[in-house]
């Protein structure tokens, strides 16, 4: 019965996403600079928090976006990208960014889970001591902040444990998916999550943030495990190997296809909900029903509503 639910759900949602020139709107088309801020851990200070492919998933989306040619690209890695550091490079965009401009903020490394802080999540940056002082490392509600007085609209994408917590719970900013729904399959805690997603909410807290991530916010990321050569060996985190194989980037030789798998439309404006949906597709194609059981089903999670933001504009 909850194989049934789920693939009633499934196609609920490629239905929904299928038609997103009806029940999405685009925000203003109008387009100024374009700037990207990545950030990639994977040595953290000692060895028993280390992580294998984030600087992949970093260096990767660095190539990305350099080479769709935005305005500023920042990159940070390992000890560098520290939270001192994110904060200075926000100021930076902050001081240059204007309304009609977009601001990308990619983070892969770990992230903190709601059992902690008043339910709130973290983000973690390279930290300086052993015992992850407070100071060094962002909740949800303090990244949130940090971007909302960045003018224009900006997109979050998160390759970490626990993403969906940086989606804020408020009318139109609401995950699109339950927190545990890779683990629950729960269509009526599914529908409930959905009816919100679709209802716009003009008094929202954040309205020009946007926000994909790799898991819900009671759920764990999943990078490739270098010793096991039978899943599907992609060296890379798997939300950040399939978002980007969605955008026609190939991970061999870094190149960038002028086919975009997510431009589902063909109308060469690639928008957020149009990669969650080619997304969704990759994984549920590659990875769900490749390498894991009905139980822990593994989905990326986004936020949004009726409106909908455009990341890459391909018009000749």
């Amino acid at each position: 019965m909850k194989t049934y639910f789920r693939i009633l759900i499934l196609t609920v949602i490629f239905a929904i996403l299928s038609t997103s020139c009806d029940l999405f709107h685009t925000t203003d088309t109008t387009r100024g600079n374009s700037y990207a801020l990545i950030y990639g851990v994977a040595n953290y200070i000692g060895s028993i928090n280390d992580l294998t492919y984030t600087y992949n998933d970093a260096e990767d989306m660095e190539y990305f976006f350099k080479g769709h040619n935005f305005t500023t690209t920042i990159a940070q890695y390992d000890n560098e990208a520290t939270k001192s550091t994110i904060k200075a490079d926000l100021s930076s965009i902050r001081e240059i960014a204007g309304e009609n401009d977009l601001t990308v903020f990619f983070f892969a490394g770990h992230g903190s889970g709601p059992d902690i802080g008043d339910g709130q999540v973290f983000l973690i940056p390279y930290y300086t001591t052993y015992t992850i002082p407070s100071s060094e490392i962002f909740s949800d509600s303090e990244l949130l902040e940090e971007l909302k007085t960045i003018s224009g609209k900006k997109l979050l994408i998160l390759d970490i444990c626990f993403a969906g917590g940086f989606v804020p719970d408020n009318g139109v900013d609401v995950d699109g998916l339950p927190g545990d729904y890779g683990y629950t399959g729960d269509p009526s805690v599914f529908f409930q999550t959905w009816d919100k997603y679709l209802t716009e909410d003009s008094n929202t807290e954040y309205p020009d943030i946007w926000v994909i991530g790799s898991a819900g916010k009671n759920e764990s990321a999943r990078e490739d495990d270098e010793n096991d050569d039978t899943d599907g060996n992609v060296e890379n985190g798997y939300y950040t190997y399939y978002l980007l194989k969605s955008l026609g980037y190939n991970h061999d030789d870094y190149s960038i296809s002028k086919t975009i798998p997510a431009d589902s439309n063909a109308d060469n404006l690639i928008t957020v909900s149009e990669i969650y949906n080619e997304t969704f597709n990759q994984f549920e194609q590659n990875y769900n029903d490749q390498f894991l059981s009905d139980y822990a089903k593994y989905y990326s999670h986004t936020s949004g509503g009726p409106k909908d933001l455009i990341l890459l504009d391909l018009s000749p």
